[in-house]
């Protein structure tokens, strides 16, 4: 049946197992209807069953649909200002929004780790930093140099310049 109209309807499931996403989805009353579940490059997802999905027939041919889906009522992030841009996981909440001033705000609802990378991590501040920690903060490393003051995993400082203690007691 050729019809060329847009059309809305509701995720059933996705196979994103392949090179190809598919998956069904029902519209107009006719379910397990299949669909190329498409995305926008750059943005890997896999929607969940219930997703809103606007479907575009090919060459006319309802049959050979492609659906892009979406799940507004879950969507954690809103009200972002003009020319905002969030990627965002709907069923965990966590988030990262690329703010219209420039910065990059990272979210993760749990409290979980953010990021976890081998290899060597660099951070470049211009101005001045700052970490705000309500609890205990935690660093494992070999050693950590400020400066050239060199603290290792035993707690040991070495310096080249002077070290001033106020109030000191050494147990």
């Amino acid at each position: 049946m050729k019809d060329a109209r847009l059309k809305t309807g509701m995720l059933e499931s996705v196979d994103d197992s392949g090179d190809v996403r598919r998956g069904t989805a029902t519209w107009l009353g006719r379910t397990g209807q299949p669909i190329q579940v498409a995305g926008i490059y750059g943005l890997v997802s896999n929607p969940p069953a219930g997703s809103q999905v606007l479907l575009l027939p090919q060459n006319g041919q309802e049959s050979a649909s492609i659906g892009l889906a979406d799940h507004p009522k879950l969507r954690p992030v809103r009200d972002l200002e003009e020319g905002e841009v969030a990627l965002v996981n709907y069923l965990t909440k966590s988030h990262v929004i690329f703010k219209q001033n420039g910065d990059i705000e990272v979210f993760t609802e749990a409290g979980n780790l953010i990021a976890a990378i081998t290899g060597n991590i660099e951070v470049t501040a211009t101005g001045n930093m700052t970490a705000t920690i309500s609890g205990n903060l935690v660093a494992t490393a070999a050693q950590i140099n400020l400066n050239g003051v060199i603290i290792d995993g035993g707690g040991n400082i070495t310096t080249t310049g002077v070290v001033t203690a106020n109030d000191f007691i050494e147990t």
